[in-house]
């Protein structure tokens, strides 16, 4: 029982750890982060009541002179 205490307590803080890991991912990202990746639904297929991401705020071309 001593012996395998330590490695219960490391996986518990690992567990930990990567779920503090995506909290902070999800405040920094917003609500739209589950969403965007390559587990991204097709446009048109999103369950009812969920909302479409709004397209990027990209800055437009700079204008050639």
């Amino acid at each position: 029982t001593i012996l395998v205490l330590p490695v219960m307590f490391e996986n518990e803080r690992a567990q930990m750890l990567d779920q503090q890991k995506q909290q902070e991912k999800q405040i920094l990202l917003g609500p739209h982060s589950a969403m965007s990746g390559p587990g991204m639904v097709p446009p048109g297929m999103l369950p009812p009541g969920m909302v479409p991401p709004p397209p990027s705020m990209a800055p437009p071309p700079p204008a050639s002179s």
